[in-house]
């Protein structure tokens, strides 16, 4: 057990437009918010990047007492001289990487951690690290990361890839899993599930009442191609009662996504929304 008031927690996730919306930010915000449930007592100071502008992301949060900005020497400009676990949420963050580790938290009394999601550009450098200034931004990060005393992995693939790449003790890596918010309930009667879906129709005119589903992106890695040309293996019966809907799939690749369709002759039972808000994507779940 931490000794109280002992954590802080660098929030520069929910600022990043690069993860700030989407499954990083996310899961931040639901291990900040499990943790302080279950230990509240447990955390000094949620801390904020004072480099970069705060959004709603941070408003679930902001009820807790514990949101401050980050600085050079200590949370809110204020020194902190005793033992501290200091966890970054997000090593992989675009800015500076003393806005990551601050200078107060190089020192032998702080217990450093993060959270570790992939090492995906790591495992394909041909598609993501081509650029120099890529490689080196990114090369520093995994540094930090080989700084930790504490990773926690969020799948054991993470956990296996931190320790045969990064060369990390498995002793000082954790596979955490991954949770669900409180906002991801099944439907448990009929009426409540046909209640979403005119709900959703509302937006979705083209949703069927059963349909395959897949959370994406708008990457190649996502695999949408092959899904889509997967589904066109598929009996014309079976899909007309099963369409396949993907949604978080935009610009370029959504036209390959649509153009692939098109050319298996499936488009009509393809459906790609975009971007969805939460409740939209509660109730397609």
């Amino acid at each position: 057990m931490l000794p109280s008031s002992s954590l802080i927690v660098d929030l520069t996730a929910l600022q990043s437009p690069a993860h700030r919306d989407r499954g990083i930010g996310r899961w931040v915000t639901q291990f900040v918010l499990a943790v302080l449930e279950s230990q509240s007592g447990m955390v000094r100071n949620l801390a904020f990047n004072p480099s970069l502008p705060l959004g709603p992301e941070g408003l679930p949060l902001m009820g807790s007492g514990k949101v401050c900005w980050n600085s050079p020497v200590g949370p809110g400009s204020k020194p902190v001289d005793e033992p501290i676990v200091y966890h970054i949420g997000s090593p992989f963050e675009r800015g500076e990487l003393t806005d990551l580790w601050p200078p107060y938290v190089h020192s032998d009394s702080t217990l450093l951690t993060c959270t570790l999601y992939d090492l995906i550009p790591l495992l394909f450098p041909d598609r993501y690290l081509r650029d120099s200034a890529d490689r080196a931004w990114y090369e520093s990060r995994l540094e930090l990361v080989r700084q930790c005393d504490l990773v926690l992995a969020i799948s054991q693939a993470s956990a296996d890839d931190a320790i045969s790449e990064l060369g990390l003790d498995p002793e000082r890596v954790v596979n955490v899993g991954t949770g669900v918010s409180t906002n991801f309930v099944p439907l448990e009667t009929p009426a409540q599930r046909q209640t979403a879906l005119e709900q959703l129709n509302s937006v979705m005119p083209e949703l069927r009442p059963e349909f395959i589903f897949y959370l994406a992106g708008s990457e190649g890695r996502k695999n949408v191609l092959g899904a889509i040309a997967a589904y066109a293996l598929l009996g014309a019966e079976l899909r007309s009662r099963h369409q396949l809907v993907v949604a978080g799939v935009e610009g370029p690749y959504r036209q390959q996504c649509i153009e692939l369709a098109v050319q298996a002759g499936v488009a009509d039972d393809v459906c790609l929304p975009g971007r969805i808000d939460d409740d939209t994507l509660v109730r397609l779940y």
